[in-house]
């Protein structure tokens, strides 16, 4: 994986820092059994020191009997494991809780970055591209239900409270149960009503999880097709390869029979792949069709779970509380 030197820097300070943690409480854990304990504190210190004459005997510094050493060594290793298990404990009590036990937090496994490194690459990657970090704020908890009417609407038969209230479920549990075989999810409603928010809510959840997230604008996504296409820039596999792909405000592009035909492409091939894919538009499935083509509206409705977003213009009443307030 390429990615620009910053990214490496701070993954590489992410791997410290919980190296750093974990040594830190695993002194705090040792200092709080050395209080309850001095006797384990007193075997510990005659281990090292035996230890530290092994080593000495080993580079030929001093002489001595090593199997004797080494029979103290046992004797002590035994000691210690019974004054753990009376104290209801393991040797691993008194060693570094690592986040991840495979390379211990170093971030690489023989030489090759650890699947922990690469996750966390992808997660700074997401959260560091322009659209990630002008979404950072909008995660599930700021996803405020009380700014939808709960009075009924004789669309739905539900108040848009209520529909929303669905709708934020269904998001929290495609993540619960990502990746979850391509599942896929078109978001559909007027404009302001969070369908960016609640798609940036999903991207930022998966991203902290390490799985690779790709958000894009829909201009800007099938304006990259079409330069590449075209010769004008190069090929770029990220939106095909990554876990979940973020197709935010479809609708609001020139649309074009070449747009049409790659948006098509690249969501069949991501189907067939299994791999997931969030789209949201202002339109309508109806709107979909007329605007596109029968073919892509079909993928788009019967094979994505569709999330209608209905209320009033959350941005726009926000703007007019702000006005009211005089802020």
């Amino acid at each position: 994986m390429i990615v620009r030197k910053e990214l490496q820097q701070a993954a590489d300070r992410l791997m410290e820092q919980r190296r750093q943690q974990a040594e830190e409480e695993l002194r705090a854990r040792r200092d709080g059994l050395y209080r309850h304990c001095p006797k384990l504190k007193d075997l510990e210190q005659e281990q090292a020191g035996l230890l530290a004459e092994l080593t000495a005997l080993a580079l030929h510094k001093r002489s001595g009997d090593p199997a004797a050493l080494r029979a103290r060594c046992a004797a002590i290793d035994r000691q210690r494991t019974a004054l753990l298990e009376e104290l209801g404990l393991q040797a691993s009590d008194l060693s570094p809780r690592y986040a991840c036990p495979i390379c211990q937090d170093t971030g690489f496994v023989e030489g090759r970055p650890c699947s922990c490194y690469l996750a966390a690459l992808r997660r700074l990657s997401y959260e560091h591209s322009p659209m990630g970090a002008a979404l950072r704020d909008q995660t599930f908890e700021t996803f405020d239900l009380a700014r939808y009417s709960d009075r009924p609407d004789d669309r739905f038969g539900l108040s848009p409270r209520r529909v929303m209230e669905k709708n934020l479920h269904i998001a929290k549990d495609f993540v619960a149960s990502f990746p979850n075989g391509g599942r896929s999810l078109l978001f559909t409603g007027p404009s302001g009503l969070g369908k960016t928010h609640l798609s940036s809510a999903i991207g930022g959840e998966l991203a902290a999880r390490g799985f690779h997230v790709v958000y894009e604008m829909a201009p800007t996504l099938l304006q990259r097709l079409e330069d590449v296409k075209f010769g004008r820039a190069e090929p770029q596999d990220e939106e095909r390869i990554c876990d979940l792909l973020i197709v935010d405000d479809l609708g609001s592009e020139y649309i074009t029979a070449f747009s049409t035909a790659a948006l098509f492409s690249l969501l069949a091939e991501r189907l067939v792949q299994s791999r997931s894919t969030i789209v949201s538009t202002n339109f309508v499935p109806a709107e979909l069709e007329e605007a596109y083509s029968k073919k892509l509206a079909s993928r788009l409705c019967y094979e994505y779970e569709t999330l209608y977003f209905v209320g009033e213009d959350v941005r726009k009443r926000d703007r007019q509380s702000k006005i009211r307030d005089g802020r």
